[in-house]
């Protein structure tokens, strides 16, 4: 099966959908026709497609009109339409393939919210690149889900080949989550609003570290991608240590004059403004196997009453 996958549709896999389009989503479409703006480096164009065309035949169209421009985009003369593909700006997530424009979930986002459509045209990602993260830490692989005496599973003085899980003992790097972003079903009135995730360690009734990420303006849809650090090793974790997520709201700090504007620390400034916990969530960071929990996972989160 993985000798026979379309590797360009794997890499650029993209999003969408079969059900039909909402009569909501229709009203706001004038003339079957919507506006994408297209940017490829500093040059940017807008122009105008019909919901039922494919990206394809919006590339095809898109350098008809701009064969005598590719100087304008950085295009060499002996590249075409199906040299590049369209990619939503800030996400990794493609717009390609013969599926109508109507059918991209990005693109009845946008219609929902009101908001442009914006693009990069760009090369496509190539599949021979495509390679595992090999950033990963030796932690305890539940694979086997074995478990044992510090003696038996101690890396050393073994083959590390054929070692599969290995005792939190032997783990002296710091522990650390990667915080994703959040999805907010709901959003207060108040627009003029930033959001954060603070990640807490606790035994008991003891916080044993504590990070946060930066603030961002709260929308539907925040993203950080960044790594939280704790300062406390990973073989220093006891059994029942709870990973507590919460999520904070504030209003956004006023700009300062430009004139006094210096480089600060934007979690020290965050810290100095009025908050508000609106959810949290907790997390065994050792189950009940003495296994280090590790990977991805998307967390429901609790509502605190009258404030989420």
């Amino acid at each position: 099966e993985l000798s026979k996958r379309d590797s360009k549709l794997y890499s650029m896999d993209p999003w969408v959908t079969s059900k039909p389009l909402p009569e909501y989503l229709q009203n706001k479409i004038v003339s079957d026709s919507i506006f994408i703006v297209i940017h490829k480096g500093t040059t940017t164009q807008t122009i105008k497609v019909s919901v039922d065309e494919t990206p394809e035949m919006i590339l095809q169209r898109f350098f008809e009109k701009m064969s005598k421009k590719k100087l304008f985009l950085d295009v060499p003369d002996e590249y075409s339409d199906v040299d590049f593909v369209l990619r939503v700006c800030g996400r990794d997530e493609y717009i390609i393939g013969n599926t109508p424009m109507k059918d991209f979930q990005w693109i009845r986002r946008c219609l929902k919210n009101g908001d442009e459509i914006h693009l990069v045209l760009e090369a496509p990602p190539d599949p021979a690149q495509d390679e595992v993260d090999k950033e990963e830490w030796p932690l305890v692989d539940d694979c086997t889900g074995v478990t044992g005496y510090q003696e038996q599973l101690t890396i050393k003085g073994k083959d590390h080949e054929k070692v599969f899980t290995i005792s939190l003992w032997d783990c002296t790097r710091n522990f650390r989550v990667k915080v994703i972003g959040i999805d907010i079903p709901v959003l207060p009135k108040n627009t003029d609003l930033t959001v954060f995730v603070e990640a807490n360690i606790q035994h008991g009734q003891q916080l044993l570290a504590q990070q946060r990420t930066p603030s961002k303006p709260f929308v539907e849809e925040v993203l950080w991608n960044i790594w939280l650090d704790f300062d406390i090793k990973i073989k220093d974790l006891p059994k029942g240590a709870l990973l507590n997520l919460q999520i904070y709201c504030g209003k956004t700090p006023p700009q300062p004059p430009k004139t006094h504007m210096q480089p600060r620390d934007s979690v020290a400034v965050d810290s100095k403004c009025k908050t508000q916990l609106l959810y949290y969530v907790n997390l065994l960071i050792i189950d009940h196997r003495f296994l280090l929990r590790q990977g991805e996972y998307v967390l429901h989160m609790w509502k605190i009453p009258g404030k989420g």
